[in-house]
């Protein structure tokens, strides 16, 4: 079984290992190689920095070019500046509230080098952001939700998604057909230059485990054997949306290899950590502090540091509000 999903099942009972599970999911970077050969840009490798996915991201066009217009990188219709914020933070392992909830910090080096981050991409008109126009609609029809996906439909040469959008790059192929992208191949997100052999966006999505009071130990334990086994991974690896546990079962997929999907090591992301332990009625008054603080820096109405001070002011002030928690002295 492979180890970061062992990683990720105890990250989540404080490192004991309760169960086990025979798929995961894990995102990569994917990119068009023909576009990256169409305008001269080397192809992307594995454990890049998000510096450098935005060193070569500035290297497509940048002007307007109408309704045949190319980016550099594309998230997906909703790129926001708190998601593309919420990515970097996640890379960087970067979270904000004390273990006891009832501090919040921002003003360190790690978030103002992904504030830097941020500013440099959402600035950039190589980069996709909400704000642009995309193509294709919400009519429900296959063809309209494959041409408005940017890197499916050959108008982005970069994207971070996972597992599954191979499965829509195949189904591409029957509905698009020769304009269909096949043309691809995948390496790992980007990384922490100080940890890049880690990645927080390893995930689980069920676990298999045996009730402490069960009164078939033996059939159950029979069972999980079975399900996290070789000849059942033997089964699922011909039709599965999920990457197998065991990954000597799926090394490739129509030919793509599928290393770069199994290549990090599990690790947390502090960041959605930190806002699933805070109350709820936290999040939106933080999600709009964060947003307006950001804004005005991209608009250079305010400097990355008074920013992050007034972020980290207005957020400990929504904990308070949220929690009850008495102002920090």
């Amino acid at each position: 079984m492979h180890p970061s999903v062992l990683e990720t099942i105890k990250g989540k009972s404080g490192g004991a290992l309760f169960g086990l599970t025979p798929s995961f999911n894990n995102y990569v970077l994917f990119y068009n190689k023909d576009l990256f050969e169409q305008y001269g840009v080397p192809f992307p490798k594995n454990k890049m920095t998000w510096d450098e996915v935005l060193d070569l991201t500035e290297r497509f066009p940048s002007e307007d070019q109408g309704d045949n217009r190319i980016y550099g990188f594309a998230f997906g219709a909703n790129t926001s500046t708190i998601s593309v914020l919420n990515e970097i933070a996640g890379t960087l392992g970067l979270g904000f509230a004390d273990s006891d909830l009832t501090k919040i910090t921002f003003q360190t080096n790690g978030w103002k080098q992904a504030v830097e981050l941020l500013v440099r991409a959402m600035n950039s008109k190589a980069f996709y952001k909400s704000s642009d126009s995309a193509p294709g609609g919400l009519s429900g029809n296959v063809n309209d939700f494959l041409t408005s996906h940017l890197f499916v439909s050959k108008r982005a040469a970069m994207t971070i998604d996972s597992y599954f959008l191979i499965s829509k790059l195949q189904l591409s192929q029957s509905v698009l057909k020769d304009s269909a992208l096949t043309n691809w191949d995948v390496v790992t997100v980007p990384v922490d230059p100080q940890n890049p052999d880690l990645s927080s966006k390893v995930t689980v999505s069920q676990i298999i485990s045996i009730h402490a009071k069960t009164a078939n130990t033996r059939a159950a334990w029979e069972f999980v054997k079975f399900i996290n086994g070789d000849e059942f991974a033997k089964l699922k690896s011909r039709s599965t949306n999920e990457l197998l546990s065991r990954s000597n079962y799926m090394t490739e997929r129509d030919g793509h290899s599928l290393q770069s999907f199994y290549m990090l090591r599990s690790a947390e992301n502090k960041f959605r950590t930190d806002l699933n332990r805070l109350p709820a009625d936290f999040y939106s008054l933080f999600n709009a502090a964060l947003e307006q603080e950001i804004n005005e820096v991209l608009a250079k109405q305010k400097s990355r540091d008074d920013a992050l001070k007034s972020i980290e002011a207005r957020s400990q002030e929504a904990l308070v509000k949220s929690k009850a928690v008495p102002p920090a002295k």
